[in-house]
């Protein structure tokens, strides 16, 4: 295994590479993540202080006042990754479009906890000026994690944005990988309310990363995943379709479900 991969190995035993995201990725990340929350951190203590002028909360409480408004631009700041990372499944607005996404160690979905602590910890990273301890212990960590990272358990991997155009035209040549048909939809629609949202969760995360896997590894994490979800929705394997079918029907279903 190269140093900017690392091979983690799935709940259902199965080896996955993931590529880390480099200094020159994480870089372009944060630089446009700390333009975007510049700004939206700016507007929060704007606000803020219009208030304080308008109900004369400054005069009220004199040095007080401007530690509150430091102290809600550093949690605007720090909401800012922990509440985008939440909606966007391990992704900041900047680490989308450099097409990077936060996972834990062993692969998974970060959690509430594991974001909070690594973004809380941000603060320590940036000092004394724009990341400096934070990148030179990227430097020094064989997964180039910052202290944040260290702290929560969680590495950042590149994301395959696009799928290989020779690979899918192989797939759309052969039909193995064809979309869900009409009969495997409806089967499954009458079961899905008995799944949760984390089983979705994985089904849609396997999708997103399929190309990333040898072939046999793939077909085997889809059989395991598939098989597993059917028999939580209390249904039989289904063999006359492929596995990734299945997942790609469970998964248009719960997009396409009534709010």
């Amino acid at each position: 295994m190269t140093d900017d991969h690392v091979l983690i190995e799935t709940p259902e035993h199965i080896e996955v590479n993931y590529e880390l995201a480099g200094l020159g990725s994480r870089a372009l990340a944060g630089i446009l993540d700390t333009i975007i929350q510049g700004l939206l951190t700016a507007l929060v203590v704007a606000g803020l202080g219009w208030l304080g002028e308008w109900y004369n909360i400054e005069a009220a409480l004199g040095f007080m006042y401007a530690i509150i408004i430091a102290t809600t631009g550093f949690l605007a700041a720090t909401a800012y990754f922990v509440v985008s990372e939440m909606l966007m499944d391990g992704q900041s607005p900047g680490k989308r479009m450099a097409g990077l996404r936060v996972v834990r160690d062993d692969g998974s979905p970060i959690t509430f906890l594991d974001s909070a602590l690594r973004n809380i910890i941000r603060v320590v990273d940036m000092l004394p000026f724009f990341y400096s301890v934070g990148l030179i212990a990227m430097f020094f960590s064989k997964r180039a994690k910052r202290l944040g990272d260290m702290a929560a358990g969680t590495i950042v991997v590149k994301e395959r944005l696009l799928e290989p155009p020779g690979l899918l035209a192989e797939q759309e040549r052969s039909g193995q990988v064809p979309g869900a048909p009409p009969e495997l939809l409806a089967r499954l629609r009458t079961v899905m309310h008995l799944l949760g949202p984390e089983d979705y969760q994985t089904a849609e995360r396997f999708l997103e990363r399929r190309y990333e896997l040898e072939v046999g590894t793939r077909e085997a994490l889809a059989r395991q995943i598939a098989e597993a979800l059917l028999r939580r929705a209390g249904l039989a394997p289904e063999a006359q379709y492929p596995a990734e079918v299945v997942l790609e029907a469970l998964v248009e279903l719960h997009r396409d479900r009534p709010l």
